[in-house]
């Protein structure tokens, strides 16, 4: 499994996660602006159940995640933090990740 971006934004008592997880590649982008392919994005509460989608347009993809950052008030965790600190997000994104592979 490989993360594109594992966010976590706490501010008050918001408390959630957006998170993007690379499945598949085809190529370069058209743009020429890194690589073209599908992403499953996940978001919401961290403990709840997130909501996710499959998206296509990496190029796109990019400019989302740098604005989560820049302007959404989400930091980005690694893995090896996701991994000791949130077990149970962890296996829920493999899951998740298993899943929407199996539909692609």
């Amino acid at each position: 499994m490989k993360y594109q971006f594992i966010g976590w934004c706490k501010e008050g008592r918001h408390d959630k996660v957006w998170i993007c997880i690379r499945l598949s590649e085809y190529g370069q982008s058209p743009a020429g602006k890194g690589v073209w392919g599908k992403s499953l994005t996940l978001w919401g509460r961290r403990g709840g159940r997130l909501r996710s989608k499959i998206v296509d347009d990496d190029y796109n993809l990019e400019r989302v995640i740098q604005k989560k950052q820049d302007h959404g008030g989400y930091r980005k965790m690694s893995e090896s933090y996701l991994d000791k600190n949130h077990p149970k997000l962890k296996a829920y994104l493999e899951k998740q990740y298993i899943w929407s592979t199996l539909t692609l």
